[in-house]
């Protein structure tokens, strides 16, 4: 049976206070939970705000790399829904309120004209005009989380001897300078033939 990752872990977890996490989360865990749910409401809070957007507020407030801020967003929105979804429906609100307004304002005017514009507008905005045939949720479809196995049994191969020494070897030899928290962003060196 394979281990849960860390992302299902804090999923599990997500907007639940940090004292009912003590003991299902590691104290990494809980760091990268207190992040997303920070980045998430600031977010929600500003629904205006682009990828690149979040991931500057990240960077400075997170003190992460752009690469980590990056991963962040993208764990965000597969765990937590895309916001600019939300975004985009406050903005159709908006939009209907202030064409209501609109002919209601034409209406006391007895401006038959305007009232027609602020109705069609508001048919528009509210898709009156389409059929109401009920299509799939494309935008909350979230794909599959994969996880690999350790069992290769389940593909028919032979159970390795002697597994956790080998892991614990290629660990040492390609892990052993590794630190997730201190990246070096790379930096752009220019020859001066690129193109202009």
């Amino acid at each position: 049976m394979s281990k849960t990752t860390r992302f299902d872990r804090i999923q599990k977890a997500i907007l639940t206070p940090p004292e009912e996490c003590r003991g299902l989360l590691s104290d990494k865990d809980l760091e990268i939970k207190h992040r997303y749910e920070k980045v998430f409401v600031f977010w929600l809070n500003n629904p205006h705000l682009d990828d690149q957007q979040i991931v500057s507020f990240m960077r400075n407030t997170c003190d992460v790399g752009k690469s980590i801020a990056y991963e962040d967003l993208k764990n965000i929105k597969r765990m937590l829904g895309n916001v600019t979804m939300a975004g985009k429906e406050w903005h159709r609100h908006m939009v209907v309120e202030m064409c209501r307004k609109a002919y209601k304002m034409a209406m006391a005017r007895k401006d038959p004209k305007a009232m027609s514009l602020a109705a069609d507008k508001i048919g528009k905005y509210m898709k009156l005009d389409k059929d109401e045939t009920e299509s799939l949720p494309w935008d909350e479809l979230v794909p599959p989380n994969f996880e690999p196995d350790p069992d290769v049994t389940i593909l028919g191969l032979p159970q390795l001897d002697n597994i956790e020494q080998k892991r614990a070897a290629l660990r040492d030899k390609y892990l052993k300078k590794y630190d997730p928290n201190h990246f070096q962003e790379a930096e752009i060196i220019s020859d001066g033939n690129e193109p202009q």
